[in-house]
């Protein structure tokens, strides 16, 4: 039981940290900007993060050996984390689908 704890609080820890490093990045308040100029440049930021954290997940999945179930939690802690940052539903799911996407 202990050995399973532990490895979901390492779960959890990672998919907080990456939640919190794409909003350090990326504010939602960010996100309601109307410049067209500026929405290329955030389109280009938003792509570099989400390969940073694609990146990020990939690398502690070779090193902690995620399973099905660790899978899921991560990817559920995270959708969370990203919720309690205030970023709208749609965004939630469209990010996680693509680190699942790019990172099965």
């Amino acid at each position: 039981m202990f050995l399973f704890s532990h490895k979901n609080k390492q779960i959890d820890n990672f998919a907080k940290q990456l939640a919190d490093e794409i909003y350090s990045h990326i504010p939602p308040a960010l996100l309601e900007q109307d410049d067209k100029s500026a929405q290329k440049k955030l389109n280009r930021r938003i792509d570099k993060e989400l390969q940073t954290a694609v990146t990020n997940l990939n690398n502690f999945k070779l090193m902690h050996k995620l399973g099905v179930y660790g899978k899921a939690r991560f990817h559920l802690t995270f959708m969370e984390r990203l919720r309690s940052h205030g970023y709208p539903e749609s965004l939630v799911k469209e990010i996680n689908e693509h680190l699942m996407v790019k990172v099965p």
